[in-house]
């Protein structure tokens, strides 16, 4: 389900950049994970997955770090 972001533009670089981003080149679990609501849903569009939910997310990413 996709919404409308309440966030403005400041928000959301910073959100990817400094949040997301840094944290993934990390291999900050944690933090990574907070960058998303706990029902998102990420799809891998190379690999034709979906990833439902923080379970979901938490397992993709700690095959990928």
């Amino acid at each position: 389900m996709q919404y409308q972001s309440t966030l403005n533009r400041e928000q959301l670089v910073d959100l990817a950049i400094q949040r997301y981003f840094a944290n993934v080149d990390r291999k900050n679990l944690d933090a990574v994970l907070d960058c998303f609501h706990d029902n998102a849903m990420l799809t891998v569009q190379t690999a034709f997955v979906t990833h439902v939910g923080r379970a979901g997310l938490q397992r993709m990413f700690t095959d990928f770090f």
